[in-house]
């Protein structure tokens, strides 16, 4: 089916009935609007195929003309040839395929040929609603522009780029515009772009403000090009073709003298105008030369050559006025947030500006113009004089200032170029310093009325910073933690160039020229900016603390339906918090006070949240069964008891609380006076690890409570009965420390010195010719006290830990030795009478070599190993002995 977007229905009745009479150009508009592929298109294009030969093309004239071999792609092409013959009331010369085929009469999106090459892949058929008249345009361009093919193809396949030719030709836009941009890809506009990299070519109704109805653009349209400057060119036009032109006495000699004065006038005008702007676009000021009269001396000078002097000095006063008049602070009094670099920049441009027009005044032409004005007695002169030592003097302060300010372009780039926020601490300092010795020095830049808008330049690029940093679009969608740390983070930096500027201001106070102006002046945008950051930066700080709520489990009778009644509280907490994170506005934005309102009503919910919670806690501290129970809830809701509403509401209990403090102090006195002479032992402990472990859980009792307490930040933790309640802690734990402290001793030094003693008796012992182990249970109970003491944390005397550091070797040997006096015993007490002569010698033997273990050699003897096991074997072979004879009775 054609798809006919362009022009009116009447445009496109006629468009199609003339469809014979089509140029080449006017086919491939064609092909486009129906759709065709770019293969299809590409195919014709440079062909000259013109309506008559479309018209009367067959399949075979397209595989040879057009070499497409895609039998798909002819038969769908002929289809459009056909619907088009019916349209103009020709016969189709494929009525007999079609019924045969049942194919779309256009061109299948994504449909590729038998080869897999026909319609050029997925783009193959595409139907794309483009406007027939737009290629016309196509030919221009690329020939203006020398541009290549694809260049264009790429620009109609954005569909905006379409819609701007189509309201150029279909609405009352003047002129169109085809440029290059920046990435050098072909563009067209309806409006001048800000930058012209290349030639461009623009086109112009032929009667403006109206749609272009006929389809024969070429009468409706006018084509041009336009270089990259234009204002250079228009200058380079006026001068070089248009001055020429009326200033040549024959061409004007059929005009009126008047007329062509006026002429002349206006041309002068407006080439003067054209000169202004053009030096106004390079950021210059041009003082255009009068023109009309060639001035060789003074007594040239007459009446209307005075006057045209005397015209461009006004106007030369006004230029320069108007320079000398532009202040640094505009952009700020507008409304506007510049960064310093626009301070820098702009009595770099001053100063540059300046020299111009000093050289342009000190120019040998505008000499001599001066010269025939001071000859003529010129009552312009003084004015010229004038504004020629304002020039001087706005020079000389421009220089020095932009001498100065230089310096300070370092720390600029360093505070704009950072991609590290919390870095611009570390730049402040040597910013404010830079500062200060501009201040000392220059001889211009010494004024706090400029000293401030440098300063609040540095507040609007640090305002910017932040923003950028905290990303107030990403704020509500990022986890609460992070996004309260980035806005700490924001409201330290703020912090930290007021205090270096205070710093600074502080250390130039006795100073001959000390920063005797407003700081409210200085700081008040970035003040404003770091309170909007704290109200949100409070906000984020009550979404934590309400986040907790979603954990939180109330113990107690009463835990269940305290702990229900805080879910709800949530879930109205996070239904607030969604409709106040889908406010539309930048809530970093300081000029719009819709903030504080929305702000305003979202505090108003979460006070009564505030409230509840606090009526909850109440009843969840009076239903607690212990003083534990109290610090536990009152750890889970830590952070939301900072609240003041909540607080204000908890404060009662704050004092119950010392109250129950004291009873439980009172409580462990009583405990400690009852049982210290025998306190509880915990079941296999050792007695005086015992009495210390005793000890340590009473101290344990009441140190984690005062540690509590002193967490706490509330004002009853500074009262009189506080401090009461601290010295009696101190005093019961002064009493428990010394009982520890008495204990240990008294162990200490009995038990080392025994233990001590034990250690040197021999390792055996004889009792009615049986053996026994001679390890003193005195020894055993040191070693027992100390592993105790170490499971507590206490440490033992040095000479306790020396003897417990080879217990394990004692209990090797006791074992050892204890196995030994088994066996040895077994031997003595398993010999019947009959036997026994028979081992008497062999017992005997051993006797001898026990002797050594039951008198000399004790547990502190360095050979009790090697003695054990030379032992052992000999006892052991004896009772093997044994064993064997009394198995072979």
């Amino acid at each position: 089916a054609v798809v006919a977007t362009h022009g009116t229905a009447a445009a496109r009745s006629q468009a199609y009935a003339n469809a014979r009479n089509w140029s080449a150009t006017e086919v491939l508009a064609w092909l486009i609007d129906i759709g065709c592929s770019e293969t299809i298109i590409d195919m014709f294009r440079g062909k000259n195929i013109t309506g008559v030969d479309l018209l009367s093309m067959d399949p075979d004239g397209m595989l040879k003309k057009l070499g497409m071999t895609s039998v798909d792609m002819r038969i769908s092409l002929m289809n459009a040839i056909d619907e088009l013959k019916s349209g103009i009331g020709e016969k189709p010369a494929m009525a007999d395929a079609k019924k045969d085929d049942g194919k779309a009469q256009t061109p299948a999106k994504g449909k590729k040929d038998k080869d897999g090459d026909g319609g050029g892949g997925e783009d193959a058929g595409q139907v794309h609603h483009v406007d027939t008249r737009l290629t016309w345009f196509e030919e221009r361009v690329l020939n203006a522009l020398k541009l290549k093919n694809d260049k264009w193809k790429k620009m109609v396949t954005i569909q905006e780029n379409l819609e701007i030719m189509s309201s150029f030709l279909d609405k009352e836009f003047g002129a169109l515009l085809f440029y290059l941009s920046p990435k050098d890809e072909l563009l067209p506009a309806v409006v001048f772009p800000p930058f012209l990299k290349k030639k461009s070519v623009y086109f112009l109704k032929n009667t403006p403000g109206q749609p272009v109805q006929s389809p024969e653009l070429d009468r409706e349209l006018t084509i041009g090009d336009l270089t990259a400057n234009p204002l250079e060119f228009l200058s380079t036009l006026l001068e070089e073709v248009y001055l020429p032109l009326l200033t040549n006495p024959r061409n004007l000699e059929s005009w009126p003298e008047v007329v062509a004065n006026d002429v002349l006038r206006y041309f002068h005008q407006l080439n003067g105008a054209v000169y202004v702007i053009a030096g106004k676009s390079k950021g210059k000021t041009m003082l255009p030369l009068p023109h009309g009269a060639k001035v060789t001396g003074v007594e040239t000078a007459d009446r209307s050559v005075l006057h045209s002097l005397e015209s461009a000095v006004i106007d030369w006063s006004h230029q320069i006025k108007e320079v000398i008049k532009s202040s640094s602070a505009a952009p700020l009094d507008e409304g506007q947030h510049p960064g310093p670099s626009v301070e820098i920049d702009f009595w770099a441009a001053r100063a540059a500006n300046l020299k111009s027009i000093h050289q342009q005044l000190t120019d040998d032409k505008i000499q001599k113009i001066a010269h025939i004005l001071e000859a003529s007695r010129s009552t312009y002169y003084p004015a010229f004089k004038a504004i020629f030592n304002d020039v001087v003097f706005a020079l000389d302060e421009a220089s020095d200032i932009n001498r100065y300010l230089k310096t300070l372009r370092p720390s600029v780039e360093r505070l704009t170029g950072t991609s590290d926020f919390a870095e611009l601490v570390q730049i402040f300092p040597a910013m404010i310093r830079a500062l200060s010795l501009i201040w000392r020095h220059s001889r211009f830049y010494n004024t706090p009325a400029r000293l401030t808008v440098v300063l609040r330049e540095v507040c609007n690029d640090v305002i910017e910073q932040a923003r950028s940093f905290i990303q107030p679009s990403e704020l509500f969608g990022s986890e609460p933690e992070e996004a309260a740390e980035r806005l700490r983070l924001a409201v330290r930096v703020c912090d930290a160039l007021r205090q270096d500027f205070l710093d600074e201001r502080a250390a130039l106070a006795d100073s001959q020229r000390p920063w005797a102006f407003d700081v409210g002046i200085v700081f008040a945008r970035l003040d404003q900016f770091a309170e909007r950051v704290r109200c949100i930066l409070e906000l984020f700080d009550s979404i934590i603390e309400f986040n907790r709520l979603e954990k939180i489990e109330i113990g107690g009778t009463k835990g269940k339906i305290l702990s229900s009644q805080i879910a709800q509280i949530f879930t109205e907490f996070q239904a607030a918090l969604a409709a106040f994170s889908k406010i539309k506005y930048d809530i970093l934005d300081i000029s719009l006070p819709d903030f504080k309102e929305d702000l305003g009503k979202f505090h108003t919910t979460i006070t009564d949240l505030d409230r509840r919670i606090g009526t909850i806690l109440c009843q969840g501290f009076d239903d607690c069964s212990s003083i534990s129970g109290c610090f536990r809830l009152i750890d889970s809701f830590a952070g939301l008891l900072n609240r003041p509403t909540i607080q204000h509401d908890f404060e009662k209990k704050y004092y119950e609380l010392l109250r129950a403090f004291s009873r439980e102090l009172d409580d462990v006195a009583a405990i400690f006076a009852k049982f210290k002479d025998a306190p509880p032992i915990h079941y296999n402990m050792a007695p005086v690890t015992g009495a210390v472990a005793w000890t340590h859980e009473l101290k344990d009792r009441i140190g984690k409570g005062m540690e509590k307490l002193k967490t706490l930040t509330h004002a009853s933790m500074n009262s009189d009965h506080a401090s009461m309640l601290k010295e009696k802690y101190t005093e019961l734990y002064s009493q428990l420390d010394s009982y520890e402290s008495t204990v240990f001793t008294r162990w200490a030094d009995g038990i080392i010195d025994e233990s001590e003693a034990n250690l040197h008796k021999p390792l055996l012992v004889r009792r009615n010719h049986l053996l026994y182990v001679n390890f003193d249970p005195k020894v055993v109970a040191l070693l027992r006290e100390v592993k105790y003491f170490e499971a507590l944390g206490v440490k033992a005397p040095e000479a306790a830990l020396s003897i417990y550091s080879k217990a394990e070797v004692f209990r090797k040997y006791v074992f050892s030795l204890d196995h030994i006096s088994s066996t040895y015993n077994g031997i003595r007490t398993g010999l019947i009478d009959v036997e026994r002569p028979l081992f008497e010698r062999k017992i005997r033997e051993i006797d001898l070599q026990l002797d050594e273990a039951l008198t000399s050699l004790n547990w502190k003897s360095e050979s009790v190993e090697q003695y054990i096991t030379t032992i052992s074997a000999v006892v052991g072979e004896l009772n093997s002995i044994m064993q064997l004879t009394k198995n072979n009775v």
